[in-house]
């Protein structure tokens, strides 16, 4: 066997290790933005940096306001996933929350550990003349992300070497 042939097993297994050290740019990196649409009163939230499977729908969501807390509960039912992860900021809209100041609880399942996660803020919504059950529901159809509202890990280079050798 020439030293040739052995060059692509070598670099293979060295970058290996490398490649498991470096997670996806944007695992455990989730945020939660809130704001308030001053004319609906409706609560905007999102859900930046979530990963989930690339065919996430339906994506569904909780609401329940009580005692002056707002908690949003996501749920995704992968009924056909796909053999990919990515990474979405959902945007998601709860109508109809009455008006006053509230704690925001914003809960998720994560599937790397398999808990649940919990991110929490403040939001006063203004008084409207609208009446009903707090709801929500995606602003728009979710999208696989190469860049999101998130900072991404810091790149080590670690590919660099790999990436020079192919070229």
């Amino acid at each position: 066997m020439r030293a040739s042939n052995l060059i692509l097993p070598i670099v293979l297994l060295l970058a290996a290790p490398a490649a498991l050290a470096y997670p996806l740019w944007c695992d455990d990196a989730d945020t939660l933005r809130i704001e308030v649409d001053p004319q609906t009163a409706a609560v905007l939230l999102t859900h930046a940096g979530a990963m989930y499977n690339c065919c996430p729908e339906p994506i569904l969501y909780d609401v329940e306001a009580n005692g002056g807390t707002l908690t949003v509960v996501e749920r995704v039912l992968e009924e056909t996933p796909c053999d990919c992860i990515c990474c979405f900021d959902l945007e998601v809209v709860v109508a109809d929350v009455p008006p006053g100041d509230w704690a925001v609880v914003f809960r998720w399942l994560d599937e790397e550990s398999a808990s649940w996660r919990e991110l929490t803020g403040s939001a006063t919504v203004p008084a409207t003349d609208r009446d009903g059950a707090p709801h929500a529901e995606l602003a728009a159809p979710p999208a696989c992300l190469t860049s999101t509202g998130v900072e991404p890990a810091t790149p080590s280079g670690a590919w660099g070497l790999v990436k020079s050798i192919y070229r």
